[in-house]
C-alpha cells in the first residue's frame, strides 16, 4: 500500500487483517476503499455488503446488496441475502418485491409463492396470499400437486368449502393421486366427519402409492392419540394387521408394529 495506496486487492487483503485485530471500523474503511477502487469486482462488494451486516449495520448491508442486485443482474446471492434483511426488519412489502425480482430469473416456484404467501398473510391481505398460490397452480397447470397445495392452503387457513373443491379437481385428474388422499383425511379430520376420516386413513395406510415415511408417521400420531383416548389397541392392532396383508417395501411399518406389541406387553407376537 505505500507502493500503491489504492491497490483494490492489497485493501481488500489488509480489511481480514483488521477484522481479525478487533478493529472493525479500520476493516471497513479499506474494504469501503477496495470497492471504491475495484467497483467491479463482486467479491469485493459481497465481502463489504457482508462486514455491514456482521457489525449490525443492516441500512448499509442492504443498500450495498441493493446496488449489487442492480450491478449484477445475473447473481442470486444480493436477491437472497435482500430477501433475509427485509425478514428481519419486517420490511415485507420490499420482501415481496425482492422475490418478485427473484422469480424473473427463477420462474414461479413453490418456495417463493409460499414465502410470499405467508408475507401477504403477516401483511394481513389475504385476497393477494390466496391469489399467490393460485397463480402458482394457473402456472403449472398440469402438476396436480401444485393444485394440491392450494387445497392444504384453504384447509389450513379456515376455507374448508374451498379446499375440499379443489381436492376433487385433483381426483378428476387423477383419482389415485396419493398427496389428496392424504390431503382429504385431514380435511374430514378438520370438519368432525370421523367416520370418513377413518375410511380415508384406511385407504391412506393400505395404498402402495403413499410413501411409507407418510404412513408411519401417520401410524405413530394414531398411537399417540390412541393413548390419550384410551381407546389403545381397538383400532391400531387391526391396521397394523392391514397393513401387514400388504407387501412391505421396507421395515418403517413392520419395526413400528414390533414396538408397539412389546410396549403393550405382547411378546409373542
Amino acid at each position: 500500500l505505500s507502493i500503491n495506496p489504492n491497490a483494490a486487492s492489497s485493501l481488500s487483503e489488509i480489511s481480514q487483517f483488521y477484522f481479525f485485530l478487533k478493529q472493525p471500523e479500520k476493516g471497513l474503511a479499506s474494504m469501503e476503499r477496495a470497492v471504491e477502487n475495484a467497483p467491479d469486482n463482486y467479491w469485493y462488494n459481497q465481502t463489504l455488503a457482508s462486514a455491514y451486516q456482521q457489525q449490525g449495520n443492516t441500512q448499509k448491508a442492504i443498500d450495498t446488496f441493493e446496488r449489487m442486485a442492480v450491478q449484477f443482474p445475473d447473481r442470486q446471492e444480493p436477491l437472497m441475502a435482500l430477501m433475509d434483511l427485509y425478514n428481519q426488519t419486517k420490511d415485507y412489502a420490499k420482501a415481496i418485491k425482492t422475490l418478485d425480482r427473484f422469480e424473473l430469473q427463477t420462474g414461479k416456484t413453490e418456495q417463493t409463492s409460499m414465502e410470499k404467501f405467508r408475507m401477504y398473510l403477516l401483511m394481513d391481505d389475504n385476497k393477494k396470499a390466496f391469489n399467490e398460490i393460485e397463480s402458482l397452480a394457473k402456472e403449472y397447470p398440469n402438476d396436480m400437486r401444485y393444485l394440491c397445495i392450494l387445497g392444504d392452503v384453504y384447509l389450513n387457513n379456515g376455507k374448508p368449502k374451498e379446499a375440499y373443491a379443489t381436492y376433487q379437481k385433483v381426483l378428476a385428474v387423477e383419482p389415485g393421486n396419493a398427496q389428496v388422499i392424504v390431503s382429504l383425511a385431514n380435511y374430514y379430520e378438520q370438519t368432525g366427519q370421523n367416520q370418513r376420516y377413518e375410511q380415508q386413513i384406511d385407504s391412506v395406510l393400505l395404498s402402495k402409492k403413499v410413501d411409507n415415511d407418510i404412513k408411519t408417521d401417520i401410524m405413530r400420531q394414531m398411537i399417540v392419540r390412541s393413548q390419550q383416548t384410551g381407546k389403545d389397541s381397538i383400532r391400531i392392532i387391526p391396521l397394523f394387521k392391514k397393513m401387514m396383508e400388504v407387501e412391505q417395501e421396507d421395515v418403517q411399518i413392520p419395526m413400528l408394529y414390533v414396538q408397539y406389541l412389546l410396549a403393550k406387553g405382547m411378546e409373542k407376537e
